[in-house]
């Protein structure tokens, strides 16, 4: 969920708002790029009373120095921020409770015990079967850290890590190919780990800055631009669920010799369970492509692997590149398009169906989603809930074992040939629903918003587009287009988008117009169309109940002219006003026997779905 909408939205307190706020203040006062911050005071008022989309964008004015502030916290294990961040970056996890939190933070402080035992149980011994060359690191980055924590105790302070200090040992596990995980558990060999109460983990996440606390409903929010942050903190490169698609590509060969090239065992270990481990221990994509997945095999022959990969990874996608490099570095750049954008790859209502048919069709895979997202039994898989997750379609499907996912194909009769992730969702890609989705982009004449999200149009080809989806939206409420009077009413080559006639002899005239400026102006020449199709309607023997102008909005003047002209009796309907009257109506079917009704009893000019269906 989006910085923005997580304070705009969610019902949080003033301190939740004031603390984050006051961060972004600090770390403002303290920025190289001061000079550059006239853009905090330009509305006059404290940043406490900002609304989330100016926090946000203070946010992203600060973001490189929250990232910074973050790095020298995150080897304080005294708070443990790396346990928290740890948690809460996992795909999912940005929204939980704080009951469950609590729980995956329990779970996670067992895990780190355990392995810390068996690493100074390693790090100890002269003989053991551990990977030498892995043990060495492992006790090279053990001392340094050691000697980190211990330079204060020598002059009588306490033992920290100093900024400067932690930013050395990053570097080092960098150069030693050390993993998030892997470092984490070797700090806690130095600094032994103990288990704070909910009280202190909540007090701890507010304080960084790395979340919020919504108290009526225990629910710890994480904003998806803090996420991005903690995993470059972190190293992560990615999110989990792009190392999952990519690592589900890969032939069993090249699996193997990834888990190889990480210290991990494959005998006896199925393909899920090696999945598993290597997206835990947070390998490396960039280097999992360029040299983990081979062995001794010829330049040419890994790039162009890697290109059947990366194309099998993202739809629609070619990709070049003249070197490994280069093609490494156009996968990373469709990774971030597709990490910031809205599209989910098919409709909401696909979505929604999608799952209602997994569930009833595979149970074993909703279980297999809720434990890859580590999901309470409590929690409701809905798309709603999923979408605000940042979980999507394609990464339902891939969190599935082969087995599940075979057994959902069967069940539904999917074609079985090629990419069968990429069949299923094609099988639930309703493009009639995406139009509605994106019917305010369509009002607004906005083609790349359009195209990003997956809906390919000329430009010549917007306003008749906005027609036919208004037509549709209008026949799905209960108003049926009635072609044979459009043509009736037809002077020259102009007549009316629109004419729906109702069960009398009465009819509503609709006319659609989109606009790129946002807002509908021309009034007079909108008023002499309206007139003229009137005319030709009654000369048929039709009487014109009302006339309707669907638009993206309107403009003041538009909206005073439509006021004072009684006769057109206009009703002005802004493009977002149908799409909520379309939803309200599939929402209660019963409604739409009425709209005709309300639209043509409604006494004001500017319509809103609320306001007629109330």
């Amino acid at each position: 969920m989006k910085l923005a909408t997580i304070i705009n939205e969610q019902d949080l307190g003033i301190q939740e708002k004031s603390k984050f706020a006051n961060l972004l203040s600090t770390l403002a006062d303290q920025s190289k790029s001061k000079t550059d911050m006239d853009w905090m005071d330009g509305n006059g008022r404290e940043m406490k009373h900002a609304d989330g989309d100016e926090l946000a964008r203070w946010f992203s004015h600060v973001e490189k120095d929250f990232e910074n502030y973050l790095k020298a916290n995150l080897l304080d294990t005294t708070n443990q921020l790396d346990v928290i961040c740890d948690i809460l970056s996992r795909d999912g996890n940005n929204i939980l409770t704080g009951t469950r939190f609590y729980d995956l933070y329990r779970i996670r402080v067992g895990e780190i015990q355990t392995k810390v035992t068996e690493l100074r149980a390693a790090l100890d011994s002269e003989s053991t079967d551990w990977d030498p060359i892995l043990l060495n690191n492992y006790r090279t980055y053990f001392r340094c850290t050691e000697c980190a924590f211990t330079n204060e105790e020598r002059i009588n302070r306490q033992g920290v890590i100093n900024a400067e200090e932690a930013s050395i040992l990053r570097t080092l596990a960098d150069c030693l190919g050390l993993s998030n995980q892997e470092v984490s558990e070797l700090n806690y060999c130095v600094v032994p780990i103990r288990e704070l109460d909910l009280g202190e983990l909540r007090t701890s996440l507010r304080d960084s800055g790395i979340g919020f606390v919504q108290k009526k409903t225990d629910t710890i929010l994480v904003p998806d631009e803090v996420v991005k942050v903690i995993r470059r903190v972190q190293g992560k490169e990615v999110a989990d669920k792009f190392l999952r698609r990519f690592l589900k590509l890969l032939r069993e060969p090249e699996l193997n010799q990834v888990c190889k090239a990480h210290g991990l065992p494959i005998r006896g270990i199925s393909a899920e369970e090696k999945i598993k481990v290597l997206i835990l221990k947070g390998i490396s994509l960039r280097g999992m492509l360029k040299n983990d997945i081979f062995k001794d095999t010829p330049l040419n022959e890994r790039k162009k692997r890697v290109t059947e990969i990366a194309e099998s990874a993202f739809e629609d996608v070619k990709v070049g590149g003249a070197t490994l490099d280069d093609k490494v570095s156009i996968v990373f750049k469709h990774i971030q398009e597709a990490e910031s954008a809205d599209y989910i790859g098919i409709s909401k209502s696909g979505y929604h169906q999608m799952l209602n048919d997994l569930t009833a069709f595979c149970p074993a895979g909703i279980q297999e989603l809720r434990d890859t997202f580590e999901f309470d039994y409590q929690e409701s898989i809905t798309a709603e809930n999923l979408t605000n997750l940042g979980i999507h379609p394609r990464d339902v499907l891939e969190c599935l074992s082969g087995l599940s996912l075979q057994t959902f194909i069967e069940s539904k009769g999917f074609s079985k040939r090629g990419n069968q992730i990429a069949n299923i969702l094609h099988a639930y890609r309703n493009t009639e629903d995406l139009w509605v989705e994106q019917f305010e982009n369509l009002a607004n004449r906005d083609l790349q918003a359009l195209r990003t999200h997956g809906l390919d149009i000329k430009e010549a080809d917007l306003g008749i587009r906005f027609q036919e989806v208004t037509a549709s939206m209008l026949a799905s409420i209960g108003l049926q287009e009635t072609k044979e009077l459009r043509a009736a009413s037809k002077k020259g080559k102009e007549q009316p988008d629109v004419v729906v006639q109702l069960a009398t002899a009465e009819v509503l005239l609709f006319e659609v117009k989109s606009d790129k400026k946002s807002v509908y102006s021309s009034y007079a020449s909108v008023s002499r169309q309206i007139e003229s199709y009137k005319k030709q309607l009654q000369s048929a023997g039709f009487q014109v109940a009302r006339s309707v102008i669907v638009a993206p909005d309107f403009s003041d003047e538009f909206i005073r002219n439509a006021e004072q002209d009684i006769d057109l009796d206009l009703l002005l309907l802004p493009a977002s006003e149908l799409k909520s009257l379309f939803l309200m109506v599939r929402e209660k079917p019963t409604l739409a026997s009425s709209v005709g009704a309300r639209m043509i009893k409604l006494r004001r000019v500017l319509a809103t779905a609320k306001y007629m269906m109330g």
